[in-house]
């Protein structure tokens, strides 16, 4: 979890902050649904499918709430951890041990903006 927060923390500051731009936080949701894996929220595997319908409906009420504005908070505030039990979420993909799902989406996160 530290390894993911110093991740976070390190992309905040060395990636120009942008707006939660529609773009950016529907590639991570899309990226997620389309990835095959299988996300863990509360202690139970879900599939990629139902985690992106988890996720960006926190994302829709966060933004309603204007509790989002960059990238970054959507993965921090909507795809880091369980708002009711304050477990992180996991990914776990095609057999190989299970990553923090911040670190996982901030990656893709990183490697979207450096082809866009």
């Amino acid at each position: 979890m530290l390894r993911a927060a110093m991740l976070l923390l390190a992309l905040s500051l060395c990636v120009p902050r942008h707006a939660a731009a529609p773009d950016a936080v529907d590639h991570l949701l899309d990226y997620l649904e389309r990835s095959g894996c299988d996300f863990n929220r509360n202690g139970r595997w879900y599939p990629a499918k139902d985690a992106r319908a988890h996720i960006a409906g926190k994302h829709a009420y966060l933004l309603d709430k204007g509790w989002v504005s960059t990238a970054e908070e959507f993965v921090a505030r909507a795809a880091t951890k369980s708002g009711t039990s304050g477990m992180p979420y996991q990914v776990r993909c095609s057999g190989m041990p299970p990553v923090p799902s911040s670190q996982w989406l901030l990656e893709e996160l990183w490697r979207y903006r450096a082809a866009h």
